[in-house]
């Protein structure tokens, strides 16, 4: 036991001082999360049929698809304020703010 933790987590932290100096070691980050026992119990769900093979993987990809819809978003906004100034339908705006995302997906692949 080192640093008063068991295994290599006091290695851990006997070689590293900072927080971002120990996710490079780990590739990952812990992140605490408080949920009600319904929102366990819904997660859980998405668990067991085999959807998701644990609650970690269910959350990251929960996670992703948010910042993915959030960032559109804010595409979709900024594209609308542009086209404000013209009398443009909200449709068209929608459509070229998929294409211009679609066309910076390809770019940076």
């Amino acid at each position: 036991m080192l640093n008063g933790h068991p295994g290599s987590a006091g290695i851990r932290d006997a070689w590293f001082t900072t927080s971002y100096e120990m996710y490079a070691f780990d590739m990952v980050a812990v992140v605490n999360l408080r949920m009600s026992d319904e929102e366990i119990h819904d997660l859980d769900a998405l668990v067991g049929p085999g959807r998701y093979p644990t609650r970690s993987e269910a959350i990251r990809d929960a996670v992703a698809r948010l910042v993915q819809v959030i960032r559109e978003d804010v595409i979709v906004e900024s594209h609308r304020q542009a086209y404000a100034v013209v009398d443009i339908d909200d449709d068209v705006v929608l459509r070229r703010s998929r294409q211009a995302m679609r066309d910076m997906i390809e770019t940076d692949s």
